[in-house]
């Protein structure tokens, strides 16, 4: 698996606060000759909050479909064994559900009642994508999140956002208006931290965050979603943008002076302070709090300055009426300055498109691949592994940690013994199920798929920290001794790695803690090839039982020099032996992400002893 460039197509996730305005912004998208009427149903999510994910692919078509329907089938079965017939029908008809008119199912010749399931969430499938009234009818249904994932809507785009389309090389352009991302309700919150999956945050090229005066920051939201909202900034080009009263005053007094309202006009208002001063002061709060700003508003790390834009949309009255006046003056200015957002996004995506392309082509080169691999893991053994084995060692310890999370009933111990003997996943490859007493059943494994990811993560924002990756990569920049062409390599590298992380590496289904893990069945396959180093290359010089006699004589004079406060015996030199190994798989996977040409990387073993 390597990375896959986007071509043609992009998708963008539109995410924002209650009354943020997205599905407002998306509509001011479609060629409303074509869509109809239906348009304003688009609206008409009471109280500001979508009710499930619908994706818009705006294209060149005549008329509006949908293209896909997908069911959250494990919210459906949620609680209900697949043989329990009864049980099933009686949540189907439960007020959650009633209101689609589900079949009830019927027992296979297995006895359960899967593909019966199957067949009648089809039968609805079917509905929504022959009425497109339906189909809107369930997007602005209550309990519509209950049933649906996401909706697919190909509809026709206007003129004017089709022709910057094709200035930009790009057939179509989905955007997501999501649900579940800052725009819960707080019990449903509280319940549960969202996956990317399920906020429609999972394989996106591109962010919207909007935000306006009636949009409110719950502080739980801060806690819940920090780390995605963080991670995101860093990997794709990410736009906040604020409704704005005085760009609006600003834009109608030109149009009563007789100025035409231009591209020039908008970037002299965006760019001047007085129109924008009452504008991001909250959200800055909310991005500082999130260590994605720092007090002065400016970006934290390269990368989130790389990414990150700010831009206004006028706050018209207009948008505020229960039916919308299309041909009204401000809602033109509106549709001018949306037209404006989106033509610079596309803009965006267009040079990160390129910048992706180079750095694959930069990894698609053997030698260079090597290189890089190399000095990455060096530089997680040099800088973070040592911190690695102290958090595990006291594990209970609530410090600003990279082992995470701090669960109960786990310790060092039993963490480590159970990635070596213990089960991996469950039974449908769950990670994050939980015994009666509320600790986990997989807990060594999730608390590794996040250390992992936060460790690889860490690697990456601090690249350029690194003195041995940078002179790296410096032998293949074309002139080495400019400093800045160097700096504008080194952060492309970043950016190229980051995408990969997000959009390639991180499990879309889970989280585990809250916390971001990488992919499940990544983790597990490099636990189980460190085991099955263990079991079977080391025993045969060895013996039997090498699973907790055989250590690295590198990992144990590196503890005992590193750590040397810590009193170690052979057992921890054997699993934290082990855990190299482990962390060793997982960079060699990360890279496998990166590149086709990833199976010449070296595997050479370190150095073992029996003892």
């Amino acid at each position: 698996m390597s990375i896959t460039i986007f071509d043609d197509v992009i998708d963008v996730a539109v995410i924002g606060l209650t009354n943020s305005g997205k599905s407002t912004f998306i509509a001011s998208m479609i060629d409303r000759n074509k869509f109809g009427d239906l348009i304003g149903k688009l609206h008409q999510n009471d109280g500001g909050l979508t009710k499930v994910t619908t994706f818009y692919e705006l294209s060149d078509c005549k008329q509006t479909v949908v293209s896909e329907v997908v069911f959250d089938l494990g919210q459906i079965t949620h609680g209900i064994i697949n043989n329990d017939i009864e049980g099933m029908n009686q949540k189907l008809n439960s007020n959650d559900y009633k209101y689609f008119k589900i079949e009830p199912v019927i027992a296979s010749e297995d006895g359960y009642f899967n593909k019966s399931l199957e067949e009648n969430l089809n039968k609805i499938a079917d509905k929504i994508k022959n009425d497109i009234k339906f189909a809107i009818s369930i997007i602005n249904h209550s309990k519509a999140d209950k049933l649906v994932r996401y909706i697919k809507l190909r509809v026709p785009a206007s003129e004017k956002v089709l022709d910057s389309m094709h200035k930009h090389g790009f057939k179509s352009v989905v955007l997501r208006d999501t649900r579940g991302f800052l725009d819960a309700k707080l019990d449903e919150i509280e319940k549960k931290t969202p996956s990317l999956a399920e906020t429609g945050l999972d394989g996106i090229q591109a962010c919207i965050l909007m935000n306006g005066q009636d949009s409110p920051m719950p502080n739980l939201g801060r806690d819940i979603y920090g780390e995605f909202v963080k991670s995101i900034f860093e990997a794709v080009p990410t736009f906040i943008i604020e409704r704005s009263g005085k760009l609006a005053g600003k834009l109608e007094d030109c149009e009563d002076n007789g100025i035409n309202v231009s591209t020039e006009v908008y970037n002299g208002l965006v760019k001047n302070k007085k129109v924008s001063s009452l504008n991001f002061n909250e959200v800055h709060k909310f991005l500082y709090s999130l260590d994605i700003i720092n007090e002065e508003g400016n970006a934290s790390n390269q990368l989130i300055k790389a990414h990150k834009r700010e831009l206004l949309l006028p706050e018209v009255s207009v948008l505020k009426e229960k039916e919308v006046d299309y041909d009204k003056a401000e809602y033109h200015i509106y549709e001018f300055c949306s037209m404006e957002v989106f033509d610079r996004l596309l803009s965006s995506l267009s040079d990160f498109r390129t910048l992706l392309n180079k750095i694959v082509l930069f990894f698609d080169d053997k030698i260079k691949l090597n290189d890089i691999h190399d000095k990455f893991f060096n530089s997680f053994y040099e800088s973070l592994f040592s911190r690695i084995i102290m958090e595990y060692y006291d594990y209970h310890l609530n410090l600003d940690r990279i082992v995470r999370p701090v669960t109960k009933g786990f310790s060092k111990d039993n963490l480590l013994n159970n990635l070596v003997h213990g089960q991996l996943l469950g039974a449908k490859d769950g990670i994050t199920s939980r015994s009666e007493d509320g600790s986990y059943t997989y807990g060594a494994t999730g608390v590794f798929a996040v250390t992992a990811w936060k460790t690889i993560n860490t690697l990456i924002v601090d690249l350029c920290e690194s003195q041995d990756i940078i002179n790296s990569i410096k032998k293949y920049a074309e002139m080495p001794d400019d400093i800045d062409i160097l700096n504008t390599y080194t952060l492309e590298i970043q950016q190229c790695l980051k995408y990969v992380l997000q959009n390639s590496f991180t499990d879309v289904w889970a989280n585990f803690g809250g916390y971001s893990i990488i992919n499940r069945y990544l983790a597990v396959k490099a636990i189980e090839n460190s085991n099955a180093k263990w079991k079977n290359e080391y025993s045969v010089k060895y013996g039997e039982d090498t699973l907790n006699n055989v250590y690295l004589t590198k990992v144990r004079d590196y503890m005992n020099k590193k750590i040397s406060n810590y009193r170690f015996d052979n057992w921890d030199y054997v699993r934290f032996s082990q855990l190299y190994q482990i962390f060793y798989n997982t960079i060699d996977e990360f890279f496998g992400c990166v590149s086709n040409n990833h199976d010449y990387v070296d595997k050479n073993s370190p150095t073992e002893i029996y003892s």
